[in-house]
């Protein structure tokens, strides 16, 4: 939008209570609807289903750069299928640096896709991925893989020319005003202090795989309601739980007035036997 405008965060249920016709339209319009809730989904133009991240992982490249520093790790990144079918506001959310940039390289060729619908009306969808960049074996042989991270529950993107501020209980990490920050460091310094402090689980039984948890940051800076988005068994998914239980304090994220504000996070970590 060209005008400045405070992002209101409203749950879907109260959207479209005691709204005409004509103003929900009007909010439909500059809407961003969580993919559950569409009447029909986006559709990457090239294909259907799995064609995105087909065309996603032929075009990224492991920079040589990184390749020949050794610089591995995960890029969790989102974007936004506007309701013209253009991906737009690509955000790096974890993974700055060379390769992020890599990420945001390719996010700026994605070919255009068909627009989700909802009542009828084309708006805009937002979408989390995340991406491993890893070297295998004494040749540093690149591997880059990667999976959509599944999205946050129940709410509509606001950004009308007229509004009403109204608090929230909570905010998503990518959207924040200010981020919560860990130990002076933004989410990659939390990820490499879980990262650290993971151990594979004796009984796992050498399954391999990732493991997605959400977890929230409170106004007071501690880590709570932590729980298992996606999982992988149950001895990875507890350990994952309670290393990310175990952080320490953070510095609490704030909104467009300065005040403290309860951030949800998504962050995935990989187990794989020794």
């Amino acid at each position: 939008m060209k005008k400045s405008v405070v992002t209101l965060f409203l749950l879907v249920s109260l959207v479209f209570t005691g709204t005409t016709a004509r103003s929900q339209e009007k909010l439909l319009e500059c809407a961003i609807v969580p993919y559950e809730k569409l009447d029909v989904k986006p559709r990457f133009e090239l294909g259907e289903g799995e064609m995105f991240s087909n065309w996603l992982f032929s075009n990224v490249r492991y920079p040589q750069a990184a390749v020949d520093a050794g610089n591995r790790g995960s890029v969790m990144f989102s974007f936004i299928v506007s309701r013209e079918g253009e991906v737009t506001d690509v955000k790096i959310l974890s993974g700055e640096g060379i390769l992020g940039e890599e990420i945001k390289r390719v996010m700026a060729i994605v070919p255009k896709w068909t627009p989700g619908e909802l009542q009828g009306l084309k708006v805009g969808v937002r979408f989390i991925w995340n991406v491993d960049f890893s070297l295998r074996g004494d040749e540093k042989r690149p591997r880059i893989t990667g999976q959509p991270v599944d999205p946050e529950p129940d709410w509509i993107i606001w950004e009308p020319d007229d509004w009403v501020y109204e608090p929230v209980e909570w905010i998503p990490y990518a959207i924040v005003h200010e981020k919560p920050t860990f130990k002076g460091g933004d989410l990659a310094l939390f990820l490499e202090w879980v990262t650290k402090r993971l151990q594979y689980p004796a009984d796992a039984d050498g399954v391999k795989g990732r493991v997605t948890v959400r977890f929230r940051v409170t106004k007071e800076g501690d880590v709570a309601k932590v729980e298992v988005l996606r999982g992988l068994n149950e001895a990875c998914d507890r350990e994952a739980v309670k290393v990310v239980a175990s952080s320490p304090k953070w510095e609490p994220g704030r909104d467009k007035k300065g005040a403290p504000v309860e951030v949800v996070i998504v962050t995935s970590y990989v187990f794989k036997p020794n």
